[in-house]
Formats: structure tokens, sequence, C-alpha cells
């Protein structure tokens, strides 16, 4: 709430501003105890007792303007002043200028009566307003140390710690959060937690908005430490997943001071947190895996079986973590999102998680390729030096030769597909068009057949025989069987040699 006023000026005063300012005097004048705090505490006496048998003393001059001013002028009580200049308002019958004064919620106009604070005038002036009316009341609250919780109707004070329930609840209905025993329902990271001694109200990052729900929840209470009233922290799961303890959801001193002046919302204060802290994370080094909200702490498989994506990729990943543990934490679950912020500063192990030295030394420089494709070819690759490890590698292959060689190992390694993409990066020459075709026919790929003529077309199925033997064979019968097919090509190429 507003804990002081700035003055600008005195106006003429309007009818609908005057009417309601007297009115307000008027139920004051008859019912002085609307001002009172309902004591919801355990004083042995209330400290409102002497401010109110003075106020009830002025009953006897409650008609007579110029005494209620005087007494609104003398005195150390500044509630009792404050009570004498409102209702002289309504002894007067009219207000002819008004003084304005400038608040957080906007401009409020007010008479001004007697020598006590324009804020005390306010707080009484304005007793019906819930989210003004303790202006009235900061002086004794600080004196005597006193809660003062303000609810639309009423006013509670306690000379306790401790938030009342029904205060609690009529602020969060007032809130743009729909909250079910103070919770939006939602338990995961990037939970705003604002605690009181009463209990908790959570609130989701994702139900987050631009509002700040301490302010708001503050707004209508006075307290001696509002901060041991209520106080807040985030929850998020970038911390030691062993024994995560309050301390790790503590907001820095910078933000806290931001959101307690009203500078950041739930939203921006939650983003920010959790920026922060996974920041931190990573620089610490520390071995940590998350996935979203859920923290697996150094669980690898459990990990891993939250992650989509293909067997090698996670493979991959198993076998980095497995030599080179560090902090991991995606916002969604696929292997592909893991791999691409590990690739930076990690890009050469994971290409030795997915191949060998051999494979990382032929690729080069890997660090400017896309991750995932980069991984993907290291697989490929090692891949291809297994399944190609008993076929003999041949010098000087012709033309013909050559490109019968690469269609079969391409075959080997990549099935289909790879002869189909070999096929058509060379298509110069009656005799290679023949063999790409040969081998696209033994493969299963026969959607482009349009693109051949028909005598490439008839001696395509000569050679699918020859094709087809490449494909089977294994060692020196591979030898035997590309030397066959160089032959039915009719290139006159030398047979092949190791």
């Amino acid at each position: 709430m507003a804990r002081g006023v700035r003055i600008k000026g005195a106006k003429h005063t309007s009818k609908r501003q005057e009417k309601e300012l007297i009115q307000n005097a008027i139920e004051l004048a008859k019912e002085p105890d609307l001002l009172r705090p309902r004591c919801i505490g355990g004083c042995r006496r209330c400290h409102f007792d002497k401010t109110f048998k003075k106020i009830a003393g002025l009953s006897t001059i409650i008609d007579d303007p110029e005494k209620l001013i005087k007494a609104a002028s003398r005195g150390s009580d500044s509630l009792v002043k404050a009570y004498a200049a409102t209702v002289s308002l309504a002894a007067a019958g009219k207000i002819p200028y008004l003084a304005t004064a400038k608040m957080p919620s906007g401009d409020i106009s007010f008479a001004v009566r007697g020598k006590v604070g324009q804020d005390k005038l306010i707080g009484v002036q304005y007793f019906d307003d819930p989210d003004i009316r303790l202006l009235a009341y900061t002086d004794v609250s600080k004196r005597r140390k006193l809660r003062l919780y303000s609810l639309e109707d009423e006013v509670l004070c306690s000379d306790r710690a401790g938030i009342p329930a029904e205060y609690v609840e009529e602020r969060i209905a007032a809130s743009p959060y729909e909250l079910e025993d103070g919770s939006c329902g939602h338990e995961v990271s990037g939970t705003l937690v604002l605690t009181y001694a009463g209990g908790e109200i959570r609130v989701l990052r994702d139900c987050a908005k631009d509002f700040n729900l301490f302010h708001h929840m503050i707004a209508r209470m006075t307290s001696p430490d509002t901060l041991h009233e209520m106080n807040f922290y985030v929850i998020h799961s970038f911390h030691d997943f062993e024994s995560p303890k309050l301390d790790d959801f503590l907001v820095d001193d910078d933000l806290r001071e931001a959101y307690l002046k009203g500078r950041l919302s739930d939203r921006k204060l939650i983003d920010e947190v959790l920026k922060r802290r996974s920041q931190a994370m990573r620089r610490s080094g520390s071995a940590i895996l998350i996935i979203g909200d859920k923290n697996y702490g150094k669980d690898i498989e459990a990990f891993l079986q939250d992650l989509r994506g293909s067997d090698e990729e996670k493979e991959v990943l198993r076998r980095f973590l497995e030599n080179n543990f560090t902090a991991v934490m995606v916002k969604g679950d696929r292997c592909s999102e893991a791999i691409s912020q590990l690739w930076e500063e990690h890009h050469e192990d994971l290409i030795l998680a997915a191949s060998s030295p051999e494979v990382l030394e032929e690729m080069g420089d890997v660090s400017k390729m896309n991750p995932v494709k980069a991984v993907q070819e290291a697989i490929m690759r090692q891949q291809a030096k297994g399944i190609l490890a008993d076929i003999p590698v041949f010098r000087n292959l012709g033309e013909v030769g050559g490109f019968a060689d690469r269609l079969a190992r391409a075959y080997k390694v990549g099935g289909p597909a790879a002869v189909k993409k070999v096929a058509e990066s060379d298509t110069q020459g009656y005799r290679k068009r023949a063999v790409g075709l040969a081998f696209l026919r033994v493969a299963g790929e026969s959607s482009n057949l349009w693109h051949y003529t028909s005598e490439e077309a008839d001696f395509a199925v000569f050679l699918e025989d020859f094709a087809r033997a490449m494909i089977d064979a294994k060692g020196e019968d591979y030898r035997d069987a590309l030397a066959n097919m160089i032959v039915a090509s009719g290139s006159g190429e030398e047979s092949p040699q190791s």
C-alpha cells in the first residue's frame, strides 16, 4: 500500500467529490467505530481504547465545525485529530476547496483541516476504501508494532505475526490467478512460491503473468517487518540433485530488490532466476542431467530413457557421458537438442563417441558442421569401415569399374537410398548410366526409369545379375564379381588391381 502522499495543490471542489466526502463524514460522525479495527490478536489492552475514548468525547461538539477544527489542531493523537477534521466537514456542510495528492494508484482529492498529517486525513476521509484507509493507522502501527490488514469491509488488527486466512483468501480472489488451496495446480520447475505463516501460494511459470503477486498480497497490510510476514523464492531444477536446500531457491539480492519494488513481474522474476541458475550450473561444471523441469542428477540411463531419438544417437550420448560427464540441460526431450547443446565445447569427443580416431581424422574440422548431421556421418563412416572391412580396395579403376565399385559399396553401407544417391551423382555416358540403372533395379529403386533411354534400360536388365553378384560378394569373391561387371559392361577397362 502507499506509505505516503505528495501534495499537488488546491482546487475548487466538484459537487460529486463534495457530496462523497461529506457523506463519509456524516457516517463517521454518527458511528465513529467505523474507524476502529477489529482485534484478532492477543493484546492485554487494546491500543486503540484511549484513542476512541477521545473520539467519543468529541460527540459534545460534533455539530460545531469551528470547535472541531480546533480539536484537529491540538493534541498528539493523529487519528483523533484526523477524525475531528473529517467530521467538521459534515458540521460545515460544504467544502470550498480540496487538495490533491499524488499516490501510486493515481491522484486523490481530500479536504485539509486542522494540523494533522495529510496521509492521516486521507486515510480517515476515505475510511471506506480498502486500498487507502490504512494511511490513517501508520503512526500507531509503527509505534505499537501492530499488524493491520485491510479487507473489503473492515480492518483487522493484531499484535502477533501471521497473516489472517481471510485476508489471504480475499487478496488471492482479487488477483488474476485461479488458485485452488493457494496453488495453480502445477508442481514443476520455475514456480514462484510466496510463503507466510499459514501456508504458501504457488504460481507456475507457464501460469505466471505480467503481474506482481507479492505487491498485490501486501498492498492492503502494514507490518513492522513485512518480509517476516510474507516472503518468496523460486523453485527450479538447477540444483544439487542429491540434497537440494531452501538456499538453492533463494532469489539474488538485485532481483529480490527489483521484485520487492515492483519493477519485475512474476513472469520476469521466474524467467530471470531460471536463466541465472542454469548459467551458473553450466559454469560450475557440475555433473547434472535435466530435461525440461525434471532433474535426473547423475542417472544417465533414466535421462536417456526419457529422450526421444534413434538408438544410435542415444548410444553416442551414453558413451560421451560415461567418459565426459558434464551438465546437460535441455528444454525439450530430443537427443538432437542434447547433442547440439554439447557441440561447441565437445564436438570432437562426440565424434569419437560415435566412431573412432580414424574417422575423426578423416572428417577434419567438424566444429562448423551441423551437430546432428556430423554425428550421423561419423556413425555411417564407422559402420562402413566395419561392413567394408573384408572388401578389397582397388587402385587405378577405370570410370565404369570405379562407378560400379562405388555403387556396390554404397549399397552395402547405406542400402537403396545410398545407391540412388550415387547413381544420380554421375549420369554421364551410356555404359555408366546402364550400370547405375542395373544397381537401382537390384535395390528396388525404379521411380525414375523415365530418365533412361530404352537402350539403356535393356542394357541394365542384362547387367542386373552382375550388379547383384557384387552386392552379395565378400573378400576375393568381390574382386571377381567386379571384374565380371567390367567385362559385361563392354568398357574394355583393366581388371581390378589391389
